[in-house]
């Protein structure tokens, strides 16, 4: 089949939005005959691709929707801010001496950001691989810290750990602190992110028939239905049971190590790409690797860099063609890092623009643009498609 056609298919889904549906209705819409509120907005579907820049995606349907809260806006209490949450650049150079880590630059730390952004009193950091665990827990009680885990990724070369801070000093204090050790290449916050869920309900229509129609399945499916292509779901859990993804689900993993069961939210993405029973989806013969990064949190489905990362590194691992990332948060260097490790191996990445309509702040990973065109590893010419 052909992964240019499947891929442009997919990168035209719309977000499947989660709000108000009962918690026992993981499955998306069975049938246009069921007694239940269409989820699917109004999309001006016409995909931006520029071959010249980078194999990344993004979703960025135009809602007509009530006021939401997007991520952008929302405060770490869960209310709603009038104006967007601004973040810093990639980032700034901290007191550490000087000396190249692994990425190839000098050690440093992301600039100040917005607390709201990032994990409370948690950093992330590239520690030297060399380190056992022994070793890498001692380095983190030097700096007042606890290693909450840590481990290698091939994705980008690298060894990174997770660490809470032990006492009271402020985020930026600790990570300056614990950048100036010879151990530690790289520190940042861990950031939050949050699955992109539609919040109104639109008042006519079936979603059923709206998609199929909307996307132009009938004539995609006449080039290609995603056979032989395994698309990596990075989101909440999937329920692998359900009758529309009967023999989709090839791999899962739980990246969160949690034990919570399948979410609406991961079962309706997946859906949305390999429904084939009552429903279709966009790729309906797709091989779908289920991966868990998203768990219940105060605010909805929340997830963080360190957490994503090993989402990210487990699809690469796994011959992923194609991730879907229907989540945002701040500008991130680990998972641009990531981002850019996955573009020069050619694999195509979906990511959600946002909720919050045209006037959106960026949101990343998908404002994660331009990337070096990786190099070709197929005989087959790249090809790109104009859809309206």
């Amino acid at each position: 089949m052909r992964p240019a056609a499947l891929a442009l298919t997919i990168a035209v889904l719309p977000l499947v939005g989660a709000a108000n549906l009962p918690a026992q209705a993981q499955s998306f819409v069975r049938s246009p005959n069921l007694n239940i509120g269409p989820r699917i907005p109004t999309i001006n579907a016409t995909p931006r691709i520029n071959p010249n820049v980078a194999t990344v995606r993004t979703i960025s349907p135009n809602l007509n929707v009530r006021q939401s809260c997007s991520y952008a806006y929302r405060t770490s209490d869960g209310q709603c801010s009038g104006q967007p949450v601004s973040t810093s650049g990639g980032g700034g150079t901290g007191n550490g001496s000087a000396g190249a880590g692994r990425s190839g630059g000098s050690r440093n730390n992301v600039t100040a950001t917005n607390p709201n952004q990032r994990i409370t009193n948690e950093l992330v950091a590239e520690i030297d691989g060399a380190l056992t665990d022994r070793q890498a827990d001692a380095l983190a009680r030097r700096h007042r810290l606890i290693r909450l885990g840590s481990q290698n990724f091939p994705l980008i070369g690298a060894t990174i750990g997770r660490f809470r801070i032990a006492d009271s000093r402020s985020a930026d204090a600790a990570s300056r602190d614990f950048a100036s050790d010879a151990s530690v290449h790289a520190v940042q916050p861990n950031f939050r992110y949050v699955l992109q869920e539609q919040q109104a309900i639109p008042t006519e229509g079936d979603p059923a028939q709206y998609a199929v129609a909307k996307l132009r399945l009938a004539e995609a499916h006449t080039l290609a239905h995603g056979t032989n292509i395994r698309v990596a779901v990075i989101d909440s859990g999937i329920d692998a049971s359900h009758p529309e993804l009967s023999n989709s689900v090839v791999e899962s993993f739980d990246a969160l190590g949690s034990s919570e069961g399948a979410h609406v939210h991961g079962t309706g993405i997946a859906g949305a790409i390999a429904a084939h029973a009552r429903l279709i989806g966009s790729a309906p013969a797709a091989q779908i690797l289920a991966i868990r990064a998203f768990g219940k949190a105060s605010t909805g489905a929340e997830s963080n860099t360190y957490v994503v990362l090993k989402g990210l590194d487990y699809a690469a691992a796994h011959q992923a063609r194609i991730i879907n990332m229907s989540f945002a948060g701040p500008k991130d260097t680990l998972i641009e890092r990531g981002i850019a490790a996955l573009a020069a191996k050619g694999i195509v990445m979906i990511a959600a623009a946002g909720n919050a309509g045209a006037k959106s702040p960026p949101l990343y990973p998908a404002a994660t643009l331009p990337l070096p065109r990786p190099a070709s590893t197929s005989s087959c010419p790249r090809r790109t498609k104009n859809t309206r």
